[in-house]
């Protein structure tokens, strides 16, 4: 039996890509020749005594990530500590990282949150290390994923705060549950379901990059499946695209994209100093709004 928990939702974004290519949102299929925005960001789910992030962001004091960063269009990036500071938080009071899959901008920060348990899927890194120290002939996989922060995550297990799961997960903590997706968007992309006596939401990560994917768009009024800089194939993201819509019974603001601008009209959203976005999806019982 699923448990229940009482949790505030927060999706805090990091640093966008305004003008990203459209077509690599809906794999060619709709909005040729079009930008759209692309925000980058990570949530942080507080309560039942925890507070835990989905995805973790980017250590820009890396160069690597500042080389990826100029090659997806990066901009205005902001650290973890100065995001999570618009949520009275900082690093170090972390105690969950659930990434949602290993790409540089989902779990590139881990080193940052000293004190933070994290919840990987076995398979994806796994899946990671075997690419990473394959052929050459697969490299065009690996353009999203910085080697470091599979080695860090391999470091983190040496120290017990890594916790490598084996598949799908009910009850990993009070109204928290996992998915699996796998063989779609990376090897073994987690979605976390989050459930309270009255509502629940659904994380899904890079399973699609924005709703239309799911929903399709009027000329598509179909899934589109985002296969950019995704590992697997098509008919994988397509059928957990409807295990997704079945979940949330087709109420898309239970659905939370972290790249997906459209979040901020489903969901109260205050625009900060920084240009970047504060998103209340939901407050616990006990807690107060930070817009």
């Amino acid at each position: 039996m699923l448990s229940k928990g009482d949790y505030s939702i927060w999706v805090l974004e990091y640093a966008c890509a305004p003008h990203q290519i459209a077509e690599a949102a809906y794999s060619g299929y709709a909005h040729a020749g079009e930008t759209m925005y692309f925000a980058f960001s990570f949530i942080l789910v507080q309560g039942e005594g925890r507070n835990i992030l989905i995805d973790c962001g980017i250590n820009f004091e890396s160069t690597v990530k500042q080389d990826l960063a100029t090659g997806f269009n990066v901009k205005n990036w902001n650290s973890p500590t100065e995001v999570l500071a618009k949520v009275g938080l900082s690093p170090e009071d972390i105690d969950v990282i659930i990434p949602t899959h290993a790409h540089w901008d989902h779990m590139g920060s881990l080193e940052l949150f000293p004190n933070a348990d994290v919840y990987l899927q076995r398979a994806e890194l796994d899946g990671w290390e075997s690419l990473l120290s394959g052929s050459d002939e697969y490299k065009a996989l690996l353009s999203a994923v910085d080697s470091a922060d599979i080695t860090f995550a391999k470091n983190l297990a040496l120290e017990g705060r890594l916790n490598l799961l084996e598949g799908e997960i009910d009850n990993l903590f009070p109204g928290i549950h996992i998915w699996v997706d796998y063989n779609g968007h990376s090897h073994a992309s987690q979605l976390v379901l989050i459930e309270s006596e009255i509502d629940k939401y659904i994380v899904i990560g890079d399973i699609a990059y924005t709703m239309g994917n799911l929903t399709g768009v009027p000329e598509y009024p179909h899934f589109i499946p985002n296969t950019k800089w995704a590992i697997g194939g098509a008919y994988s993201t397509m059928q957990t695209y409807e295990r997704i819509l079945n979940y949330a019974e087709s109420d898309l603001t239970r659905i939370l994209i972290e790249h997906d601008a459209g979040t901020w009209d489903r969901h109260p959203t205050k625009l900060l100093p920084n240009n970047l976005h504060l998103t209340e999806v939901r407050l616990s019982s006990n807690a107060h709004s930070y817009l």
